[in-house]
């Protein structure tokens, strides 16, 4: 396909035998030699050091059809690795790839009383987290293109049968985090709406103006949304049942 844009390569897609002996070196798919489940982790679900040379070989193959093609890592799996093994993969990877780090997602988070952690494309938690600002600050570092997964559209894995997820003030807190992490890391690309694509709602529409600049402020252009749907008299109600929810 020598004219697609790119590809995007993500380590439980694309395990190979590592030899990094930090992990049990094959594929999760593969059968255990001796029937039990393995000590160490699989290559595709760790920052495995031979990494660099497997993307190196992949980059090649892959321009030697298209010489611009965007060769985008994705470190989907890693992020309860030690910050340091994750940190000196990247530090070791080609500079003319670009690394992709999910925003929210290993994120602890204490809420009555009870610590979870934010699993992947949730909006319980705007981000960033610590795992992709570590890993986002070192590709600033490294002078690495920098993408994010993140869902800003309306809808996430946390409630997948509804058209969006009506929490529009904290969507809008993602927006902002988002921006902010294009000004201090060179954010410059965005893996949106995973899996689910977006139903237009007034979180699709408050996404839209908060990449337009000037950025109107997000009370503002609730509150227009909110008037333009629901009337002057029903506006209230809905900003208020949309910060309880």
């Amino acid at each position: 396909c020598p004219g697609a844009r790119g590809i995007i390569l993500v380590g439980e897609s694309c395990e190979f035998p590592s030899k990094d002996p930090r992990t049990c070196g094959r594929r999760y798919s593969d059968p255990s030699p001796d029937g039990l489940p393995a000590d160490k982790p699989h290559p595709g679900w760790w920052p495995c050091a031979d990494f660099p040379e497997w993307l190196a070989l992949v980059k090649t193959a892959v321009r030697r059809h298209n010489p611009s093609a965007d060769i985008v890592f994705w470190t989907y799996n890693w992020g309860y690795a030690p910050e340091e093994d994750r940190l000196k993969l990247i530090r070791s990877l080609p500079d003319d790839i670009t690394l992709q780090a999910t925003f929210e997602m290993f994120e602890p988070i204490r809420r009555e009383g009870a610590t979870h952690v934010a699993t992947d494309y949730t909006i319980s938690f705007e981000g960033p987290g610590t795992y992709f600002a570590s890993e986002a600050a070192e590709a600033a570092r490294s002078g690495l293109h920098l993408y994010t997964m993140s869902n800003t559209g309306g809808l996430t894995w946390d409630v997948g049968v509804i058209p969006y997820v009506p929490v529009p003030q904290q969507w809008a807190r993602r927006h902002a985090a988002l921006r902010q992490a294009q000004t201090k890391w060179g954010l410059s690309g965005l893996m949106e709406s995973h899996h689910y694509g977006f139903s237009p709602s007034v979180v699709s529409e408050l996404a839209k103006r908060a990449y337009w600049d000037p950025v109107r402020p997000t009370d503002e252009v609730l509150g227009l949304l909110a008037r333009r749907d629901f009337g002057p008299d029903g506006a209230p109600f809905a900003l208020r049942a949309w910060e309880a929810w």
